[in-house]
């Protein structure tokens, strides 16, 4: 994903860094459109992340996108930090490093 602006939002898929690092052709719908909408529902469409992981099921069958699922659902476990940098944890008793 790209991050851009004071009070940093994301913008984008990071499509240069996917190029280079080999897991998207410009001509490969099959793998850049899941992703595309996988961005799409956790960004853009408004859902809390609980329910964006729910309706991100529905793409599973992309492996790029099974991925970026099990990471954002792991990101919530007790003791991590968050997808959000910097963010609380949401658990009692811990502190941010």
């Amino acid at each position: 994903m790209l991050v851009e602006g004071h009070s940093a939002r994301v913008r984008s898929l990071n499509l240069v860094g996917l190029k280079r690092a080999g897991l998207i052709d410009t001509g490969d719908r099959q793998i850049f459109q899941p992703l595309k909408q996988a961005f799409r529902i956790l960004y853009r469409s408004g859902l809390s992340l609980n329910a964006a992981l729910e309706k991100l099921e529905t793409l599973l069958d992309n492996e790029y996108v099974q991925h970026l699922h099990r990471f954002l659902q792991l990101s919530q476990q007790k003791g991590r930090r968050g997808p959000t940098p910097g963010g609380k944890s949401g658990h009692e008793g811990e502190e941010d490093e």
